[in-house]
């Protein structure tokens, strides 16, 4: 398992960016680890490589598998909450990297859209 202390100072900004729009207003925005976890599902089913995933997290593509296009799924699925394991996210933000060719530009836009 992967601990929030083992991240380099470069990955602990990409999650804070990921993660967290407006801190220094009124009404910031924070996604949820279930869905940081879900979009990197979208991308996972945009990418056809649902199957890679499960190879390396097993069992756990069946939970998160949105089955859909980003836009044409109903943005309830992403605040359903999953049962994770703590700091699940960064380690499927990891095997995204591994996995998946400009995964982190990929994820970096696609939150930036879901936070909007």
């Amino acid at each position: 398992m992967t601990s929030i202390s083992k991240l380099s100072l470069e990955d602990s900004k990409f999650l804070t960016r990921i993660m967290t729009m407006g801190t220094g207003t009124k009404l910031p925005v924070l996604l949820s680890q279930s869905e940081i976890i879900k979009l990197i599902a979208v991308i996972y089913h945009d990418n056809g490589k649902g199957v890679e995933l499960e190879a390396k997290h097993p069992g756990l593509w069946e939970k998160i598998n949105p089955s859909n296009d980003y836009y044409e799924i109903d943005i309830t699925w992403f605040l359903e909450p999953i049962e994770l394991r703590p700091f699940e996210h960064i380690e499927l933000i990891q095997t995204g990297k591994e996995q998946i060719q400009d995964f982190v530009t990929y994820l970096r836009c696609l939150s930036e859209i879901h936070k909007r």
